[in-house]
């Protein structure tokens, strides 16, 4: 197979046609995402989402998306954003201590696919 950059026919001598190669993606437009997080944590531990995707922080703990609660909320966390549509994601929660380190979740990345259009809702339990 060869290595070359794909290329469209020429239209004319010395130019080339653009090809628009594009798989499994959305028109463009995000979708709201959603993440609910119930963890109970001790003082000063702060709960983050960590995904395969650069808006989940592409799994680098210091890019990982941190979470909020309330007194009204709590121990549920949440964070909202915008995630591509129509995508796969894998993600986990993590937590980072007041001295910097971080544990994550045990067992498998958790995997979902956001809708094509909507908003996509996880409610996960801390494990």
């Amino acid at each position: 197979m060869s290595s070359a950059p794909r290329r469209g026919d020429t239209a004319a001598a010395g130019t080339i046609s653009p090809i628009d190669e594009r798989w499994n993606v959305s028109d463009g437009a995000p979708a709201a995402a959603a993440f609910h997080a119930t963890a109970t944590t001790a003082c000063g531990q702060n709960p983050y989402l960590a995904g395969n995707l650069a808006e989940l922080g592409g799994w680098d703990p210091a890019k990982a998306v941190p979470l909020t609660t309330g007194s009204g909320s709590y121990p549920v966390w949440s964070a909202g954003l915008q995630l591509p549509a129509g995508t796969p994601i894998a993600y986990e929660y993590l937590l980072k201590n007041p001295d910097g380190t971080v544990i994550w979740e045990s067992g498998d990345n958790r995997t979902a696919t956001t809708p094509p259009t909507g908003t996509f809702t996880a409610d996960d339990t801390w494990r």
